[in-house]
């Protein structure tokens, strides 16, 4: 699932709209959903982008988000609402958006798999009768019923349910299945009566974090989570992952988090955000915030813990953050005229500190770099393997060779550990700059000839 949230402007943003709708077409999985909000200044342009983009047979719906009330100064009419239009990459592999159902029966758990228990279904076959006991079954429904009856009583999809002597027959329906089909109008009305789509609802969630009015139109967590579960609840455990283009407040993050907390799904989120300043007149500037992102990242540590507080749900509620820079101009000349004669350049590490940015050390930088590109992603598990004294960093098959002080002890080691068994590798990448030439030889042919017959490719970078 992929989620972009708009910002109403006029026809040259949506130029620059163009290229990320493109990419999110890109990233989105086959039976994958993206919803987009936006007003009624572009809404008739955008519906246009869209369907040249992802379909017009892959749009789901046009819906109405009901996100304001009064009047004020309107000068035609009150504008209550926004739109949030949705599509799927493939309409033939997408499952229609879903919310769950009002449960109105008992609820069991059978193989660690909630269901409720539905007693009134054979009602309107029974007619006037009400609810058809299952002693009776036979007299007033046939024999035929009977059977199917109890058909369903030996493989579990029926249940008896004792009532006054007798037994209702309960249908079992999986509850993570139960759903209902959205409706176009998200009104989102509370017990009290309030619409908690309301634009003052996204300001009253960051004020009780403390966060103040930061931002003039921050989107409701409700309208966001309400969205994440309709997208993906059916496959709330199967590590679904929601994207958000412009993460402004990080409304998405929190959103995931208590969906999560709620049913006890597995969803994860990627948010982006440009490093936006923060203008000097505002709170957010007084309170000590200088870009956006530091704001929303501020919002996603204090959801987390208050969501922890008053939950205890066991989820993940950790993240990572990660900056998109380019090396400089200053870096890219160094390395390109690297002179491996030099003296003491080549054991120095200054070539792995080049590539340090906030305060992330260099070979940090360089491993998720080279995760993202070899197709590991961002959230991939990363396990040191100790060899004679230098740490290898191993991610599933690939070894990464980053930091200086890799010796022929260490390739000793690392050939020690592959014909034993104990380190399985398809595939070691190296910083060139960090190894020196004599010890990268050696590694090219040892790793050419394990006696277990096995092949480790050395992959060299620069």
């Amino acid at each position: 699932m992929i989620g972009l949230q708009g910002r109403s402007s006029h026809s040259a943003w949506l130029t620059f709209m163009y290229s990320r709708l493109e990419l999110a077409k890109e990233l989105l999985a086959e039976d994958g959903v993206i919803f987009v909000s936006i007003d009624d200044n572009e809404q008739a342009n955008l519906k246009i982008l869209c369907d040249e983009i992802f379909g017009e047979q892959n749009f789901i719906a046009g819906f109405i988000v009901v996100r304001s009330e009064g009047g004020g100064l309107a000068k035609q009419a009150v504008i209550g609402h926004d739109y949030l239009p949705a599509y799927c990459r493939n309409v033939e592999k997408f499952s229609p958006l879903g919310r769950p159902k009002d449960i109105r029966g008992a609820v069991v758990s059978i193989n660690g798999e909630d269901f409720w228990i539905e007693t009134d279904w054979l009602r309107k076959e029974f007619g006037k009768y009400g609810n058809c006991p299952y002693e009776e079954i036979e007299t007033h429904l046939g024999v035929k019923k009977k059977d199917e009856i109890d058909a369903g009583l030996e493989d579990g999809t029926y249940i008896l349910v004792p009532k006054k002597g007798l037994h209702l027959v309960g249908r079992l329906r999986k509850v993570s299945e139960d759903t209902s089909k959205f409706y176009t109008v998200l009104k989102g009305f509370d017990g009290d009566g309030y619409a908690k789509y309301l634009n003052k609802f996204g300001v009253q969630d960051l004020e009780s974090l403390s966060l103040g009015s930061f931002f003039s139109n921050p989107k409701p967590v409700e309208l966001i989570r309400r969205a994440v579960e309709g997208a993906t609840i059916r496959s709330k455990n199967e590590g679904d992952v929601v994207l958000d283009f412009f993460s402004g407040s990080a409304t998405t993050a929190e959103a995931v988090m208590r969906q999560n907390a709620e049913d006890g799904g597995n969803r994860r989120y990627i948010l982006v955000q440009l490093p936006e300043l923060v203008p000097e007149s505002t709170p957010a500037y007084q309170a000590g915030y200088r870009t956006i992102d530091e704001i929303g990242r501020d919002r996603i540590a204090r959801a987390a813990e208050e969501i922890r507080t008053n939950t205890g749900a066991s989820i993940d509620y950790g993240f990572r953050v990660y900056h998109l820079e380019e090396p400089s101009a200053r870096t890219l000349d160094a390395l390109q005229s690297f002179d491996p004669g030099e003296d003491g350049v080549l054991l120095a590490g200054d070539f792995v500190s080049k590539f340090a940015s906030n305060g992330t050390p260099g070979a940090q930088v360089a491993l998720a770099t080279w995760l993202v590109q070899d197709g590991f992603g961002l959230s991939s598990d990363v396990n040191v393997v100790k060899l004679n004294e230098y740490e290898l960093q191993v991610c599933e098959d690939s070894g990464y060779v980053i930091e200086p002080g890799l010796d022929s002890d260490d390739v000793v080691a690392l050939v020690a550990k592959l014909e034993a068994g104990k380190l399985d590798l398809k595939r070691l990448v190296v910083f060139g700059y960090s190894v020196p030439f004599s010890v990268l030889h050696e590694l090219r042919q040892n790793l050419k000839s394990l006696r277990s017959g096995l092949t480790v490719s050395v992959i060299e970078r620069y």
